[in-house]
């Protein structure tokens, strides 16, 4: 497109990679042989960012899995390295904004044994794996880099949301709109906003879940089986010591009930086959509901 364009008019272009999304989820003879074929200095150096645990065992399935991922995200670095060189290459990189994000993370059986998980009718293989089942940060905690020269580097470390990306781009291109957004632009949040309600909801495989971060403090609220938890991020960012907190966990309850009667529900999906919805639920654009073995119903 950068090369057949005319003109100096401007043009916004998005640009969405999927080869992180499933190369790691192929049968497992498959990944194990990729994996063995990784440069031995290279797979150690993956090995040491894997996931608590995921590579205790070099030789098991969950590393191969790993490694795989990991694979797959160096290849979309080269895909985001050629282009910004053709930005570049075309005089245009001066000139633009690059704005990069993810969907979602993805789970190499953090929390596999956690009851927030239990309702996710995949767990019945018991490995945990993937995403869409559950609101833990692994899932959760995504990147966002914004590229522009016009300003100075820096970190903003103040948690953001994906809300924030519409009014984020608006604000850095010098586009007024007369839109009311949810999220904050990047002015706002250099500002800070510690004590801003975030929230996640709509998970793909088992029954619903929502989530509510205020600064350090996070609760996941799961619907089945009934299971409520409250986690210190900054000193437990792996959430693995759910807190007691009687006066936190009502403060909590009371946004994530302010943001249930909020909140606009899912509606029914058009006419797909059952593979295609699959695969729609998949990368995140079909939520709720179940999909086979479907779990036991919870009761009161």
């Amino acid at each position: 497109m950068m090369r057949t364009r005319k003109g100096e008019a401007p043009f916004a272009a998005y640009l969405h990679l999927t080869q992180v999304h499933g190369r790691h989820t192929r049968p497992a003879e498959v990944m194990r042989r990729e994996a063995a074929a990784i440069p031995p200095a290279l797979a150690a150096e993956w090995r040491a960012l894997a996931p608590a645990g995921a590579c205790a065992d070099p030789s098991s399935d969950r590393c191969a899995a790993f490694l795989n991922y990991a694979a797959s995200v160096r290849d979309v670095r080269a895909q985001l390295a050629a282009m910004l060189a053709e930005l570049e290459r075309a005089k245009l990189l001066e000139n633009t904004v690059v704005v990069l994000f993810s969907d979602h993370g993805e789970a190499f059986s953090e929390h596999a044994a956690s009851p927030l998980t239990a309702s996710d009718p995949r767990a019945t293989k018991g490995n945990g794996m993937g995403h869409g089942h559950a609101l833990f940060e692994e899932l959760l905690d995504i990147p966002l880099y914004v590229w522009n020269t016009r300003a100075p580097g820096a970190v903003v470390d103040v948690p953001a949301s994906t809300v924030d990306i519409v009014p984020m781009s608006l604000e850095l291109l010098g586009i007024e709109s007369d839109e009311t957004f949810v999220g904050r632009p990047l002015s706002q949040l250099r500002e800070g906003a510690s004590e801003r309600a975030l929230f996640a909801s709509s998970i793909a495989y088992g029954a619903d879940q929502t989530a509510v971060r205020i600064g350090r403090w996070k609760r996941i609220a799961a619907a089945c089986p009934p299971a409520r938890m409250t986690f210190d991020l900054r000193r437990d960012p792996l959430e693995a010591y759910p807190l007691i907190a009687t006066d936190l966990a009502t403060r909590l309850d009371a946004e994530l009930a302010k943001f249930e009667q909020e909140r606009v529900r899912p509606g029914k999906p058009g006419t797909v086959t059952p593979e295609e919805r699959e695969r729609l639920r998949a990368i995140g654009y079909l939520t709720g509901g179940q999909t086979s073995p479907v779990p036991a119903p919870c009761t009161d």
